[in-house]
C-alpha cells in the first residue's frame, strides 16, 4: 500500500480501514450554492464567499475546475465551510432535515460524476465517481495517482497500480456500510452528533455505530432540494479528508463491471 497517497478513504496504515466514503446524490437539480461563513461580521462574510467557488456544477456542460499549479490549495478553495448554526433547531425542525436528507440519499439508486479530494496534506486530487445502491462504489482517481477504489457490495478494495496491490476490508467495517444502504435511518443506523442550517445548506455530522468503523462524516447539502453537495471524514487520529462531488448525474445506467476488482496475484493465476 502507498504512504501519504491522498485518497477518498484515508485509509490507517495499520489496520486498512477507511474512514472517508462516497455519497449519493439527490436526483432533483439545483443552482451552485454559495458556502456560508461560520462566523465573522457580514462584511467578511461576502468577501469570503466571492473568493470560495460554488460547491458543486450540476450542469454537464461546465467546464471541469482547472488543476492548481500551486502545491498549496487549501481545504477552503476547493470546500466550502461548515454552515453555522441559523440560531437552535427544534426537535421537530432537526427530524425533518434528517428526513429529508436521507430521503434524497436513497432516492438515487445509481450515481456517476467528477470528484475533487483535498487530502490532510492539502494536496487536491479528482477523479471519476460511480454508485450502484446497495453497496457498490468505485472511485477512479486521476493520474498521477494510482489508486482506485472498488466496493462490491461486500468488501472494499484499494488497488494501488504502481505497487501492484490491492488491500480489502469488510464494507460493514466502513461508513459505505451506512451510506450505500437501500433505506438509510439517521437515526437508528448512525449517532447523530450535530445537525446545522444556514440560508442555503445543512451540514449533517455522523458516526457510526459500529466500533470497528471511527471518526465522524459530515455531509453538506442543498438546503432546498438536499442534493449533497460534499463531505468531510474526520478520522481517528483529527485529519480531515475533504470532497466536493461535480457534475453528477444519478439513476442512470452503469456497467456491472465497474464494481468488480480482481487481485492482480488472481489474475496471474488464471493466465498460468
Amino acid at each position: 500500500m502507498m504512504s501519504g497517497v491522498p485518497l477518498a478513504f484515508e485509509v490507517d496504515p495499520a489496520f486498512l480501514m477507511p474512514v472517508a466514503s462516497p455519497v449519493v446524490i439527490h436526483s432533483a437539480q439545483a443552482a451552485p450554492v454559495q458556502p456560508v461563513q461560520p462566523s465573522g461580521n457580514d462584511a467578511e462574510a461576502d468577501e469570503a464567499e466571492a473568493e470560495t467557488p460554488a460547491p458543486i456544477t450540476f450542469e454537464n456542460d461546465q467546464p471541469e475546475p482547472e488543476e492548481s499549479s500551486q502545491p498549496n490549495e487549501t481545504m477552503e478553495k476547493v470546500i466550502p465551510p461548515a454552515p453555522a448554526s441559523n440560531g437552535s433547531l427544534t426537535g421537530s425542525e432537526r427530524q425533518a432535515i434528517l428526513d429529508k436528507a436521507a430521503s434524497a440519499l436513497a432516492a438515487a439508486k445509481t450515481a456517476k460524476g467528477r470528484f475533487v479530494q483535498v487530502s490532510p496534506d492539502g494536496s487536491v486530487t479528482r477523479g471519476d465517481f460511480a454508485l450502484r445502491r446497495p453497496g457498490r462504489m468505485r472511485f477512479d482517481y486521476d493520474d498521477p495517482t494510482p489508486i482506485l477504489i472498488v466496493a462490491d457490495g461486500t468488501t472494499v478494495a484499494m488497488e494501488d497500480s504502481e505497487l501492484e496491490t490491492v488491500d480489502r476490508v469488510p464494507l460493514a467495517s466502513t461508513p459505505l456500510g451506512l451510506i450505500l444502504d437501500d433505506e438509510l435511518d439517521f437515526q437508528t443506523d448512525a449517532r447523530v452528533i450535530d445537525v446545522k442550517s444556514r440560508n442555503n445548506q445543512v451540514a449533517i455530522t455522523l458516526e457510526s455505530r459500529s466500533d470497528e468503523a471511527e471518526g465522524q462524516l459530515t455531509l453538506y447539502f442543498d438546503s432546498e432540494t438536499y442534493a449533497l453537495l460534499s463531505w468531510n471524514a474526520l478520522d481517528a487520529n483529527r485529519q480531515t479528508t475533504l470532497v466536493r462531488l461535480d457534475d453528477v448525474k444519478t439513476n442512470v445506467r452503469l456497467d456491472p463491471r465497474l464494481f468488480i476488482l480482481e487481485d492482480p496475484a488472481d489474475e496471474e493465476e488464471d493466465e498460468r
